[in-house]
């Protein structure tokens, strides 16, 4: 799903083809490495978003993702989100939809 935050209280969600999921989840993998490392003093923000080994990965995916991941409010269902955090860092955390109001 594309989802983009628009106001303090929903966000805008859409459908994604499988091949753009794929790639969300790929950088996300290359993030959360990234912030594990981070997290262990291994490597500095300069350094964000991806480990240097990981890096033109990284650049490859942004190019390939482009504009895409970007929810169309036309096309989009509004709704509320409740996080949670299962464990600490990033990987840890779950989400729940819910129906916004119109």
């Amino acid at each position: 799903m594309a989802w983009e935050r628009v106001y303090r209280d929903f966000y805008f969600v859409s459908p994604i083809d499988t091949e753009l999921f794929v790639l969300a989840l790929e950088d996300w993998e290359i993030w959360n490495r990234w912030c594990e490392a981070f997290d262990r003093g291994e490597t500095s923000r300069e350094t964000h978003p991806a480990l240097p080994e990981d890096r033109s990965r990284h650049d490859e995916i942004v190019r390939l993702i482009g504009p895409r991941l970007k929810a169309d409010p036309t096309k989009s269902k509004k709704l509320k989100d409740a996080f949670r955090n299962l464990r600490r860092g990033w990987s840890g955390v779950e989400v729940e939809w819910s129906e916004a109001d119109a």
